[in-house]
């Protein structure tokens, strides 16, 4: 992975793109590489109530990219962050 988690939360947005199977994928942009991550809204003890804004604080979503970032030594893709260079 290009960035370390700091790097990828400290002073930037995520942003909402897109919802499918009961997950929210929000994408972070550090310099020229995008970051994008799953939440599943479906886990009622992972969210609990929480809102969903299209645009916040990468920070405030650092538990779910490291979620994320160890589901990368599992065998279920979609819980994987993904990173391309744009």
């Amino acid at each position: 992975m290009p960035h370390r988690v700091v790097e990828i939360v400290k002073g930037n947005t995520a942003k909402l793109e897109f919802c499918r199977s009961g997950k929210l994928f929000y994408s972070v942009y550090v310099g020229s590489t995008k970051y994008t991550f799953p939440i599943d809204v479906t886990d009622r003890a992972e969210v609990g109530d929480a809102t969903f804004e299209l645009t916040d604080k990468a920070s405030i979503f650092m538990r779910y990219i490291n979620k994320a970032i160890k589901a990368l030594d599992g065998d279920n893709p979609d819980a994987m962050i993904r990173w391309e260079t744009i």
